[in-house]
């Protein structure tokens, strides 16, 4: 068992796979050859063995001699991050190949491999794994590669209910989007073979939990369905605009939140009678199922796994060391799920839950005695999440909204609570009048929402379309914040989470 223990070069690790992933990223973005990466590269993976070679031969003191080692191996483990980080962005599926010229094109088939869903432009969006490509002249060639396909809105019922894991032929041609990047538009659609057995059941309860949620007279279910499914087919454009408005409209795509409310509702049902240990372990299966019913959501994924790691930290396998477990965490998705760094929501997920452990740790620690703990805990998460991911949101956005540091503190609560309801209408429904009853105050929970949301949306927001001083901000902020938090601590108690740096 694994006790005491800091695991600290994992942040050196996590450095270097930060640093040549997107880096690697970058390089490709702007047409510069990767290659150019291989050789320091090697150099990284030849330097530690020097180093701790020539270290260990010389004649120093037993701290000189742990401070040339720990050097060592934090080197080492930025080097292994590096080359790690630069295996998985190469292992990154590339341009798909068609077989034909695109415009030449009149037909491709292969398999959906997501759940298809309603996008702007009143359309159907999904991707396929591409099999065949058809032109002119009954020409079919092989092709492979994953390519979105748009198709009309009149066949979005019929793939839906065949689901992911469908095999499907789909005639139209080939268009770009305003950014370049190519699409399918689907003029007619077929339905070749149907899913697996096991996909046949996911979509299967997929559908009869849409069924559910879209009877008359519930006008929450839209919002249900995104909180606790991801499908947002069925809510309200003008709710969403509002949570966005009010800087909170990540509390409507799926990630650790709502996975931390279904593992406490888990957690809640299975520890009075398994015990705290059996019910984490048992936890595991239910948050596998879940997360296979959701679908492929990068946020979602990084919550799981962090459960999972959780999970081995109280059996004591791992440290319970929340940032320990967050670089792990990261070292292995990227390796297991290398397309998935490229991800916005990847990135914001991973920025978020750093904030919240280091900043927003550094900040409850200042302000510790001084604000009130049930109201310094979630603000000082939100000031953690707001500081770590704002560069990024002004890079891709270029918007903030600082009013959603603290109008979270009531949303993200609330919306947790009105999840909560929703997640346990589910059994209720099977009781006509009590689930009326209960589906009535989920109406006026959902009417309160959209009040709060409209409210909070009425603060103004900062356009800020350059990143870098953003970024120059947020880094000076943190070193403030840390410096002077790890200060106070070494003063006080010391501070659990600057422990693991």
């Amino acid at each position: 068992m694994v006790k005491k223990k800091n695991f600290p070069f994992l942040f050196s690790a996590v450095s270097g796979s930060v640093a040549a992933y997107y880096g690697s990223a970058f390089l490709a973005e702007k047409g510069m050859a990767l290659s150019g990466l291989v050789f320091p590269v090697l150099i990284l993976l030849l330097v530690p063995f020097f180093l701790f070679l020539s270290f260990s031969v010389l004649p120093c003191g037993s701290t000189e001699k742990r401070f040339c080692r720990s050097g060592s191996i934090h080197t080492l483990a930025f080097a292994a991050g590096f080359f790690a980080g630069f295996s998985a962005f190469l292992s990154i599926p590339g341009v798909p190949s068609l077989g034909l010229s695109p415009e030449r094109i009149r037909g491709i088939s292969g398999i959906l491999t997501d759940d298809p869903r309603l996008s702007t432009g009143n359309r159907g969006v999904g991707y396929l794994e591409l099999e065949r490509s058809a032109g002119e002249g009954d020409v079919r060639v092989s092709a492979r590669g994953k390519i979105p396909v748009m198709f009309p809105v009149e066949h979005l019922d019929r793939l839906k209910e065949f689901g992911k894991g469908s095999h499907i032929y789909a005639e139209g041609s080939f268009r770009e989007l305003n950014d370049g990047m190519p699409f399918f538009r689907v003029e007619s659609l077929h339905v070749i073979k149907a899913a697996p057995l096991l996909e046949k059941m996911r979509t299967g309860i997929r559908l009869a939990v849409v069924k559910l949620f879209s009877e008359r007279g519930k006008k929450w279910g839209g919002l249900a369905l995104a909180l606790l499914f991801g499908i947002r087919d069925n809510l309200e454009t003008e709710f969403a605009v509002l949570y966005r408005n009010a800087g909170a409209s990540h509390v409507l795509a799926l990630s650790g939140m709502h996975l931390a409310v279904v593992s406490a509702m888990i957690s809640f049902l299975l520890r009075r009678p398994l015990g705290f240990k059996a019910a984490a372990v048992s936890g595991l299966f239910f948050i596998g199922s879940y997360v296979f019913l959701i679908g492929d959501l990068p946020s979602l994924h990084r919550a799981a796994i962090m459960y999972a790691l959780g999970t081995m930290a109280v059996l004591g396998y791992l440290p319970r060391k929340p940032l320990t477990l967050l670089a792990l965490g990261f070292l292995i998705q990227i390796a297991i799920q290398p397309e998935s760094g490229q991800s916005l929501s990847f990135m914001l997920s991973y920025l978020a839950l750093w904030g919240i452990l280091s900043i927003g740790e550094g900040f409850h620690e200042l302000l510790r005695g001084k604000i009130p703990e049930k109201l310094l805990s979630p603000l000082a998460a939100s000031i953690g999440a707001f500081i770590a991911t704002a560069p990024l949101s002004c890079l891709f956005f270029g918007i903030l909204r600082p009013a959603g540091i603290v109008t979270g503190l009531l949303i993200v609560p609330l919306t947790s609570l009105f999840m909560i309801g929703a997640m346990i209408y589910i059994p209720l429904s099977l009781f006509p009048l009590p689930a009326a009853f209960f589906s009535g105050h989920l109406s006026i929970f959902y009417d309160g929402l959209y009040r709060l949301a409209s409210l909070a949306g009425s603060f103004p927001a900062m356009r800020l379309p350059n990143p870098i001083p953003v970024l120059i901000l947020s880094l000076v902020t943190t070193f403030i914040i840390l410096l002077f938090a790890c200060r106070r601590a070494s003063d006080g108690e010391r501070l659990p989470a600057f422990a693991e740096l």
